[in-house]
């Protein structure tokens, strides 16, 4: 008979599936061990939880305020507050006249 590519491509495939499902086997296993050594990290320290929230708070308001529209038009997220101390600079041309703008006027008058 000879090669069967159909035969091959199965026994690849299910060899596949077999590696990925201990992968995701021990992958579980990983986040198990890491979720239990980080509830044992909150409970041992209680002030670290809301120092990291604060830091997390104080990120979000840079990056919001780092981007052109200063945040402006940015979706807020639920429970998010609003940012204090965020103001837009915005440079101003003084009302009095220039001198350019005196000549060009006179010209334009006479």
């Amino acid at each position: 008979m000879g090669y069967d590519p159909s035969k091959e491509a199965r026994a690849a495939r299910k060899a596949h599936m077999a590696k990925n499902e201990q992968q995701h086997l021990k992958n579980l296993a990983r986040s198990q061990r890491g979720q239990a050594s980080t509830a044992t990290a909150t409970t041992k320290a209680p002030g670290a939880l809301s120092e990291r929230k604060g830091v997390i708070e104080r990120t979000l308001a840079m990056t919001r305020a780092s981007t052109a529209s200063m945040g402006k038009f940015d979706r807020m997220l639920g429970g998010e507050k609003k940012p204090r101390g965020v103001k837009r600079k915005v440079k101003r041309i003084p009302h009095r006249a220039t001198p350019m703008l005196l000549t060009l006027c006179s010209f334009l008058l006479a």
